[in-house]
């Protein structure tokens, strides 16, 4: 049984309609573009990326002020 969605990721629709690469994303947002690749795909990602990726995006973060407690 496939568990993968055949419907895209939300961040990957809005840089995709923004016509930015995952490198250009990766490098407004300061994370490494292995992270917005796995974001895409819908693994796990720290509090911390995710914020930093919405806001490289210009979107509102239901995590602002939520970063991962090292």
């Amino acid at each position: 049984m496939n568990t993968k969605s055949s419907v895209p990721h939300p961040v990957r629709m809005l840089r995709f309609t923004r016509g930015i690469s995952q490198d250009t994303l990766a490098q407004k947002a300061g994370v490494c573009r292995s992270e917005i690749s796995r974001l895409e795909a819908g693994f796990k990602v720290s509090a911390r990326v995710r914020r930093l990726v919405d806001e490289a995006l210009g979107i509102p973060s239901l995590l602002a002020g939520k970063d991962d407690k090292k």
